[in-house]
């Protein structure tokens, strides 16, 4: 029994091994709206995407874009906590949000934040993609875009 020990041991930390790089490559190619949307969101910005009413995807292969939006449970969810939990800015009166994707998503105006509500954003990027969010706090919808640099 103990002659065997050592390769079962080699065994399951290849095992191991094994799986934990599928689903970390699996994380990072996941760029379409097939899967790990909302974790890839997380993931790249730090804001947590809380308990949704709705939620659309929109992914533009030519430009590398995929969009996230999401109806907010707001009777679950304190919109103002939220907001300053996660850091969110307000856009000042002469800002409006430059959403990357609302060519793409002409067909589907009613889904781009309103310039007359109350917007709240972040934004950032690294080596591999830029991000942005935007809040529109009067209805709860929060638009998530994040662009692949290669």
């Amino acid at each position: 029994m103990f002659k065997k020990f050592p390769f079962v041991l080699v065994g399951l930390i290849v095992g191991s091994l094994l799986v934990v790089s599928f689903s970390m490559m699996t994380f990072r190619n996941s760029k379409d709206c097939s899967q790990l949307v909302i974790d890839t969101y997380e993931m790249a910005s730090g804001i947590d995407i809380p308990k949704l009413l709705d939620a659309d995807c929109h992914y533009l292969e030519e430009e590398r874009i995929r969009v996230g939006i999401y109806v907010i449970d707001t009777e679950a969810v304190n919109l103002q906590q939220y907001i300053e939990s996660n850091e969110l800015s307000p856009f000042s009166q002469e800002e409006t949000p430059e959403m990357w994707s609302s060519g793409f998503l002409e067909d589907l105006q009613e889904l781009l934040p309103r310039q007359e509500s109350t917007l709240f954003h972040a934004h950032g990027n690294n080596h591999r993609s830029r991000w942005q969010c935007v809040l529109e706090k009067e209805t709860g919808r929060l638009w998530f875009e994040i662009q692949w640099l290669n």
